[in-house]
């Protein structure tokens, strides 16, 4: 025979091994996979033998044709290996019948529990291999008791498939192959973890039992649908898709935040953030219990401040020891504002909250006048507006203020910008543009940049304040940033204040340009 016709006789070989690689996991023996394997290598052998005799007997015009020949046989052979071995390592064999001696120990193991099947597709095989290990494989046992078993273990509809059948020898071989013509379906079996993978609950909330719900049962459909021979390990930018969409709005966010460089995340290191969450949200203190805020449908609301305020104390008109609270006190409400003011002052309260046990300084209550939008009461406007220096002194006696101006208007206004490089925790250069404002006491970063560069934070609280006094919020820690122009021939060192956002959208419209 010819080394031509030798080698197409392999080709068609491997081609149709490739075909016989294709077959449902659970109806394939393991022997017949180990002679696939092996006749496939002969073949293999054969074609290599054969194409290279071919290859140095043809010309050059025909040696691209014969090139393209032996890539097309290399990808039917290596995804046919690559099948049987992966039908090789998912088909379980039961375990041997050789007699094992029992020990006879002090103390017994508890009893194992028989599995469980309700009809549920996604269920089948792991009820088929655990129940072939404990009963179908235990010689001891005869097919009379092993149908009692399956009956135990069976409910629902897949009970009903088999409750006909009276419990003797003769009827459990039947009843095992009414159950496993009926749910031994590949393709059923796949398309059920697929919809369980789509129908997984979302968080609701950004915790580790959350998290850990929405990373198991993704786990569990992805090992099932592995067991069955899919491709599951070429499934990652689909898998991260859907695991991501179960998440909390947070974890997302700070999944997003991990993703520096631009390329594909791989499912293995998604795995390895959530767990990693996971584990240190659970390590998080809790919130103390007796930390509550109060909010009425008031002029204004109060904030308990933990250990300084209760529930008891809260209930007291802090004017009259009235059963009431201030705001609603009848005797208060007719003084006037000067009046109200050293009330409120004589009797050590809270100018913002009017609560007592704290001062101003120390008021956790985000609510503000709803005059001014300043800290102190509604009630209290027409007192503040009458004593604004004096009063504005002792409101920020006890913490610190950092001053900054930028422009808000509805015309257009351009402000300095500089677009400049800040170096990461890593050491690398950052690109990112910074608002030039003279007039600032103090710099800051947004939190997003400071989140993108996984710069160390310290602790700090501050109240950023601006023109006429508008409220900035309270800063979110500091950090430390070293900032470079594009050219890098110099860069120095900067501390600055971190705050969720530093202005609106600059310019608020579009500028034109010239042509």
């Amino acid at each position: 025979m010819s080394s031509l016709k030798i080698r197409d006789s392999a080709l068609n070989s491997i081609k149709r091994h490739l075909q016989s690689s294709k077959a449902d996991v659970l109806s394939v023996d393991v022997e017949v996979l180990s002679t696939h394997l092996q006749l496939l290598e002969e073949q293999w052998v054969r074609f290599c033998e054969a194409q290279q005799e071919v290859e140095l007997s043809c010309g050059d015009e025909n040696a691209p044709m014969e090139e393209q020949s032996r890539i097309q046989c290399e990808e039917w052979y290596i995804t046919a290996k690559a099948n049987f071995k992966r039908l090789m390592s998912s088909h379980i064999q039961p375990p041997p019948h050789n007699p094992v001696p029992v020990a006879h120990a002090s103390t017994s193991l508890p009893k194992m529990q028989l599995p469980s099947f309700c009809g549920d597709p996604t269920e089948w095989l792991s009820f088929h291999d655990s129940f072939c290990s404990l009963v179908n494989a235990n010689a001891t046992l005869s097919d009379g008791q092993k149908l009692q078993y399956l009956r135990n273990c069976l409910k629902g509809e897949a009970l009903n498939l088999v409750s006909s059948l009276s419990v003797c020898d003769s009827n459990y071989r039947e009843a095992w192959d009414l159950l496993t013509s009926r749910y031994k379906v590949i393709r059923v079996m796949v398309d059920s973890h697929i919809r369980a993978l789509s129908s997984i609950e979302k968080a609701s909330k950004d915790s580790a039992k959350a998290i850990k719900h929405v990373l198991n049962a993704t786990l569990q459909h992805i090992g099932a649908l592995r067991a069955l021979g899919r491709p599951t390990e070429f499934w990652d930018d689909w898998l991260i898709h859907l695991t991501v969409s179960k998440l909390a709005y947070e974890t997302r966010k700070q999944w997003e935040l991990s993703l520096v460089a631009d390329e594909l995340p791989s499912f293995n290191a998604l795995r390895e953030f959530l767990e990693t969450r996971a584990r240190s949200l659970e390590m998080l203190p809790l919130a103390p219990a007796n930390t509550k805020v109060v909010a009425k449908n008031v002029l204004h609301t109060t904030c308990s401040q933990g250990e300084a305020c209760d529930v008891g104390k809260a209930s007291a008109c802090a004017y009259c020891s009235g059963d009431h609270k201030i705001y609603v006190c009848s005797k208060f409400s007719r003084l006037d504002a000067n009046s109200k003011l050293s009330a409120i002052k004589s009797q050590g309260a809270c100018l913002n909250c009017l609560s007592k046990g704290h001062f101003l300084a120390k008021c956790r209550s985000s609510s503000l006048c709803r005059m001014c939008r300043q800290r102190h009461h509604t009630l209290l406007h027409a007192s503040f507006n009458n004593q604004q220096e004096s009063t504005a002194t002792n409101a920020t006696s006890q913490h610190v203020s950092v001053t900054s101006h930028y422009a808000d208007a509805d015309r257009v206004t351009l402000l300095a910008t500089a677009a400049v490089l800040v170096q990461d925790d890593a050491g690398r250069w950052q690109p990112a543009r910074a608002l030039l404002d003279n007039g600032s006491h103090a710099s800051f970063i947004t939190e997003a940049c400071a989140q993108r560069l996984r710069l160390p934070r310290r602790s700090s609280s501050a109240y950023v304040t601006g023109i006429g006094a508008t409220q900035g919020g309270r800063t979110k820690g500091e950090v430390t940033l070293r900032i470079s122009p594009r050219s890098l021939d110099a860069n120095f060192q900067v501390s600055s204040f971190v705050l969720p956002k530093i202005t609106n959208d600059l310019p608020s419209t579009a500028v034109p340009t010239p042509p």
